[in-house]
């Protein structure tokens, strides 16, 4: 059977019920069938299980249960387990109204590109994260990493290849326990695309 999708949403949930609900509500008013949603719970209680068996009946979504093992190894495992061609990483996020539309349309339009930095609104002073006008290509690696600076391992900020993102797991393995599993990912995908493209709208 072939696999039709372009994007796996991977999300990470640990005793965060009301804001898992509040992310699948706005996943499914945007939903698109090559979405593939991939979620990694981890809760101590059955609230979240609840509230995925509830978005079941809406869209497809992979549930994987499991003990409180850290947000390195729940990024990995989803990382491993995604089939898409790229990869998004969410966890207690909001999504903007064409959040997916957004992405997919960079996805679709350019085969090139293998990292791609989703902008963010700083919520205590109301402004972008990276002050740009505009979407912007970079071709050069070390650009992209001088403009966006620290914020480049923002978690939900991140859509990688996944191809690439998978090669960089057997090592990724050694920052478990540091919160920097991701970091390693995001630097190995940039280090290895031809081109990388920042959305300068909040997702």
């Amino acid at each position: 059977m072939l696999n039709n999708h372009i994007l796996s949403i991977c999300i990470l949930s640990y005793n965060q019920a009301d804001q898992l609900n509040k992310l699948l509500s706005q996943i499914h008013r945007q939903f698109n069938p090559c979405l593939e949603i991939l979620i990694r719970d981890d809760s101590i209680d059955n609230k979240s299980k609840i509230i995925i068996n509830k978005f079941k009946d809406k869209m497809p979504i992979k549930a994987y249960y499991g003990k409180k093992e850290g947000i390195d190894e729940a990024i990995i495992f989803l990382t491993h387990k995604a089939s898409g061609d790229f990869i998004w990483w969410l966890g207690d996020d909001y999504l903007s109204t064409n959040a997916i539309k957004k992405v997919l349309a960079v996805i679709k339009k350019d085969s090139s590109v293998s990292f791609i930095w989703a902008n963010y609104k700083i919520i205590s002073t109301n402004k972008k994260a990276v002050d740009q006008k505009n979407n912007r290509y970079f071709k050069s690696k070390g650009e992209i990493l001088d403009l966006v600076g620290p914020a480049i391992g923002f978690l939900s900020s991140t859509i990688l290849k996944t191809s690439l993102a998978k090669k960089s797991l057997q090592i990724a393995k050694d920052y478990k326990g540091t919160f920097f599993s991701n970091l390693y990912i995001v630097c190995f995908v940039i280090a290895k695309s031809k081109e990388t493209f920042l959305i300068n709208d909040t997702v």
